[in-house]
């Protein structure tokens, strides 16, 4: 056991896949070889020359052939940044810009719940016509993790929310908190409840960083490069979440470094 921990934590590689514990287990690997997000083969390959490290300036000059401010006629446009605070900057100014009443709506916690691993916020604000996303899969199949809508409908205990051409009432929802025991006896991990958090599954989403965006695909994307891309593999990530190279916005260009994976 502790010689596990310790090729987990001291292997030369930052990945975990890279310790030489799991080298040694002879696990099955599986390769996803077909992508369903994107279908356009040419955006395709600039997706892989930048998750390769194989970016050329043709690339990058394609890319930036996507500078500029998408309009009304776009529709339901998210913006994609680096940094917390350029998103929550944004979507504190657009909801500001909304000329009707807010609401307050506080989440509760019963137990031990960390702040830091709430998965929305624990005070959530909202007018009508405010752009929100949805941050859990929907039991009913009418939205997922990641579905974008509009706000209809406000009072001190219900929220309405337009997606796909459908008004929902969105009912708050519980997220459980665990904590984690390895039992040497019986040799296997045991988990016990130690709170739950309650909050509607919404957060304003004008702007949302990358890093929450993962696993997200957006049919208009506009990524705002202002403060830089910080984090190996960022920019992969942010574009690939949009479908189309024509749904795609710049702020401004891309350089080199931003599409550097390693």
């Amino acid at each position: 056991e502790s010689d596990l921990m310790h090729d987990l934590y001291h292997a030369d590689d930052c990945f975990f896949y890279k310790a030489d514990a799991i080298k040694r287990m002879r696990m099955v690997k599986i390769e996803f070889q077909k992508v369903y997000r994107q279908e356009d083969e040419a955006f395709l390959k600039i997706l892989e020359s930048i998750r390769l490290n194989k970016t050329t300036p043709e690339i990058l000059m394609r890319l930036n052939e996507r500078v500029c401010q998408p309009t009304k006629e776009d529709g339901m446009v998210i913006t994609l940044a680096s940094r917390n605070c350029t998103a929550d900057s944004v979507n504190q100014k657009c909801l500001a810009e909304i000329e009707a009443e807010e609401y307050t709506y506080k989440g509760t916690v019963t137990g031990k719940f960390e702040e830091k691993r709430f998965p929305v916020d624990m005070t959530l604000k909202l007018k009508v016509g405010a752009q929100v996303m949805f941050t859990r899969n929907d039991q009913h199949k009418r939205w997922v993790n990641g579905t974008i809508g509009t706000v209809t409908k406000l009072a001190k205990d219900e929220i309405q929310v337009t997606t796909g051409g459908a008004t929902y009432v969105v009912p708050n929802c519980s997220w459980e908190s665990y904590s984690y025991e390895y039992d040497k006896e019986e040799r296997k991990m045991k988990k016990e409840l130690m709170g739950t958090f309650t909050q509607y599954p919404l957060r304003l989403a004008w702007a949302i960083t990358v890093h929450k965006s993962q696993g997200m695909t957006f049919d208009k994307l506009y990524l705002d490069l202002s403060r830089g891309m910080f984090a190996a593999g960022q920019l992969y990530v942010a574009l690939s979440r949009v479908r189309s190279l024509d749904g795609l916005f710049l702020s401004g260009p891309i350089i080199p470094q931003y599409a550097h994976t390693s």
